[in-house]
């Protein structure tokens, strides 16, 4: 998979190398962290409305919360590559345009639609009354609303925190 562009090709190795940059690599960290705070405070708040978690005891919901915000943490990377090659720069997050961060939101919310989709269909979770449900997709709003909301503004935190950390090093 490569992106051409009139004054280059971007690879996937390209995107490894500059990923070892120390701008990029402070940006990469930062978006790791920022995405499992998010998700994982974003998880524990809905637990309420998926059956049989209102009752299961704290360590069951924080182990579940911990892994289901993994996952939620490789998505966001994998959107981040994603439109980085679709931008054909690792940069993309630093020009902070809203077109590159609503293709992010986009990409996040098919996913989430999907594996939520999923999940009910194959009976992994349910819902409890506490769920509404988007019309139309009958998919549970939280879940629907995670990923695309979650997603741009953890890349956003990472994009502003790892600025102004280089700006740091380049001013002392």
């Amino acid at each position: 998979m490569f992106l051409v562009r009139a004054d280059y090709v971007l690879s996937p190795l390209h995107l490894l190398m500059a990923i070892s940059r120390k701008s990029t690599g402070t940006l990469f960290v930062t978006l790791l962290i920022a995405a499992f705070v998010l998700n994982w405070t974003w998880e524990m708040l809905q637990m309420f409305a998926y059956a049989g978690m209102t009752d299961a005891p704290w360590t069951k919901t924080i182990v579940l919360c911990s892994v289901a915000s993994l996952g939620d943490v490789g998505i966001t990377v994998i959107v981040f590559v994603t439109v980085a090659l679709a931008a054909g720069t690792l940069s993309w997050a630093w020009d902070f345009k809203w077109h590159s961060y609503t293709a992010a939101a986009l990409i996040a919310t098919c996913y989430s639609t999907l594996t939520e989709l999923w999940g009910l269909a194959s009976g992994t979770w349910a819902y409890t009354a506490n769920m509404i449900v988007v019309p139309v997709l009958n998919v549970g709003l939280w879940p629907f609303l995670q990923l695309m909301l979650l997603v741009p503004l953890a890349i956003w935190i990472a994009a502003l925190i790892s600025q102004r950390f280089d700006e740091s090093l380049t001013s002392e």
